[in-house]
């Protein structure tokens, strides 16, 4: 089942053959460390959002030359990925982690954006998969819990406008310089 409009339209959808055969031979070979399972799940779920999307495409009216039209918002990005990622751990390609509620963080003030959260079963670190941090059809960052949160909140507004402002010189006047 996924999720489109704000989750006001649900479809079901299956992952095809090709798809799903990509996925499992990205989990074929023994995953040893947690880094290795986070990457892999990154790719897989690459492998299922590309095939999704492309099916949503097949499905859309193009004899009208009609643009396709679903819009995925970050609520649906999220419960969306949250459903790929509780796939993969049904068919035990996850051992590492654990599934966790989902995670929000303010984004400059005035909105915020929600993402799935995984927990590390050694150290029971949080790690984000932020499935709206990347195009569609690309591996999502996954990124440690408290990286994620900052990374648009207003902690960071003084450093977002040293960056857009231009650096000035101080400028020497006339009167300044020493002969």
């Amino acid at each position: 089942m996924i999720c489109m409009s704000d989750c006001s339209k649900r479809q079901v959808m299956t992952v095809s053959d090709p798809a799903w055969d990509e996925v499992v031979t990205i989990f074929k070979n023994a995953i040893t460390n947690e880094d290795e399972e986070r990457n892999c799940i990154a790719s897989a779920l690459k492998y299922i959002e590309r095939d999704i999307i492309t099916q949503l495409i097949n499905q859309s009216d193009h004899n009208n030359d009609e643009q396709i039209n679903f819009n995925l918002t970050n609520k649906d990005e999220t419960y969306n990925t949250r459903k790929a990622v509780i796939l993969l751990l049904d068919n035990g390609f996850i051992q590492k982690h654990l599934l966790r509620n989902s995670q929000k963080r303010s984004v400059w003030l005035v909105n915020t954006e929600s993402a799935v959260a995984l927990q590390s079963t050694t150290t029971s670190e949080i790690y984000i998969v932020d499935p709206t941090s990347t195009p569609f059809g690309t591996k999502p960052e996954i990124a440690l819990y408290d990286k994620w949160k900052d990374e648009k909140s207003i902690k960071r507004i003084p450093e977002e406008i040293k960056k857009i402002l231009p650096k000035f010189e101080p400028a020497i006047s006339q009167d300044d310089e020493v002969e």
